[in-house]
């Protein structure tokens, strides 16, 4: 490849300039190897159960985390405010 244009492997692949080798076309955007978690990454994993609902690959699974996080603070939180304080016996004179 000579002066900057696109290379035979390119022109091979079917890819054009800043695009990478391991990019896919998929409808009008390209989704590669550096496509992480979004919203189209949970239709990829199959998860039952416990996992379905709580997990670290899916936005779904990351948020129901958060969730229950800030949930069983808030529990500990209001339980600890909310209890009945101890009364102190009286004390009686003989």
């Amino acid at each position: 490849m000579l002066g900057g244009g696109i290379s035979q492997r390119h022109l091979a692949c079917g890819l054009g300039v800043g695009e990478g080798h391991g990019a896919a076309i998929v409808g009008e955007r390209v989704a590669g190897p550096a496509t992480m978690a979004g919203h189209d990454s949970e239709t990829q994993y199959k998860f039952t159960g416990f996992k379905k609902y709580f997990n670290s690959y899916t936005l779904t699974g990351r948020r129901n985390y958060v969730i229950a996080t800030y949930a069983s603070i808030a529990m500990i939180i209001l339980y600890f405010t909310l209890k009945p304080k101890k009364q102190t016996p009286a004390v009686t004179g003989k």
